[in-house]
């Protein structure tokens, strides 16, 4: 992977852009895909890697959401420049894919780009940022979870424009869609629990 660097000059959707394969290229793997991003920064990183698990039909939303846990941790802990294992920058995707991925963005993206802007910077960098890429941390655990995947998909897009557009209103916003979906998912969890040990409970006692 290359160095580190940011670019906050360059939108998203520009950056986004970049990524798409070559006229005789059928395949490219997430390292070439991250590679030509410059991976100027971490949300333009969870951004690509969540465009998966929003595209309906799309295939490998444990995987990219996998490497968005990863790559969130590194930022929880402060690390400056992302790693991923070779395994997951081996993985593979059609330019098919790639091209819907990039045709997603552009077409339900843009009128975020024209909203957002630098504002409430306390939660889009230092301390703030980090609590950022914990929320991240959470809503990609849901994400690999059966059938949940668009809610915290969203809540890390909304993050990730937000780290990148140092747009902390767009950060804070997305981290209370992920709380609230896992607070749902908990509260869900726990009603089916408890109604599995009443039925199991009135069924021992009849």
């Amino acid at each position: 992977m290359s160095q580190y660097t940011e670019n906050a000059s360059q939108n998203f959707l520009d950056a986004i852009a970049q990524v798409a394969p070559g006229k005789h290229e059928r395949t490219v793997t997430l390292g070439e895909i991250l590679d030509r991003l410059d991976e100027r920064a971490y949300g333009l990183l969870f951004l690509l890697l969540a465009l998966p698990c929003l595209v309906p039909g799309l295939p490998g939303a444990q995987l990219f959401a996998a490497a968005i846990l990863v790559l969130s941790v590194q930022l929880l802990f402060g690390r400056r420049e992302p790693w991923l294992p070779q395994r997951v920058l081996n993985i593979r995707l059609s330019s098919q894919s790639v091209a819907r991925m990039i045709s997603f963005a552009q077409r339900r993206l843009r009128w975020i780009e024209r909203l957002s802007r630098p504002r409430f910077g306390a939660f889009s960098t230092g301390l703030g940022e980090r609590i950022a890429a914990l929320f991240v941390s959470i809503a990609a655990l849901a994400v690999m979870m059966p059938i949940t995947n668009t809610v915290p998909s969203v809540a890390i897009t909304l993050i990730a424009i937000g780290l990148v557009q140092r747009d902390g209103l767009l950060c804070l916003t997305g981290c209370i869609v992920a709380s609230v979906w896992t607070v749902g998912l908990v509260f869900t969890g726990w009603s089916l629990a408890a109604g599995a040990s009443w039925l199991t409970d009135g069924n021992a006692i009849g």
